[in-house]
């Protein structure tokens, strides 16, 4: 579950405030290579599409989910059952960001992932 993506800048803190969620499409559990059907759709290829509101998946689950759209809570954090969420951010230059994540187990950008803080 994502619950705050804080991009640290200088000279001030930006939090994204919006965000697309989507439910877990897949079954949880630990195991060595867990099938998502977000990832596919979403991050495998290169020329794959960001989510839209509205768009749908079914994972493993068999459950068919669906983007919507979400706001932060004052403190940044975004509650509830989300099996991922998404946001862009934009910025008119190269620069480097910190993005703090708690009780996310991941983070991807623009394709690289990055391990996150499940606890």
């Amino acid at each position: 579950m994502l619950i705050a993506l804080l991009l640290a800048l200088v000279p001030g803190t930006e939090v994204v405030r919006d965000w697309l969620t989507i439910a877990p499409t897949e079954r949880g559990g630990r195991r060595p290579f867990s099938p998502s059907a977000v990832f596919d759709a979403h991050i495998a290829r290169r020329d794959a599409a960001a989510p839209k509101v509205g768009d749908t998946l079914q994972g493993e689950s068999g459950e068919e989910q669906r983007w919507t759209e979400r706001k932060t809570d004052a403190d940044g954090s975004l509650g509830g059952e989300i099996g991922w969420a998404y946001a862009r951010v934009e910025s008119p230059t190269e620069r480097t960001v910190l993005a703090k994540l708690t009780g996310a187990s991941r983070l991807f950008v623009n394709g690289a992932g990055f391990v996150g803080d499940a606890y």
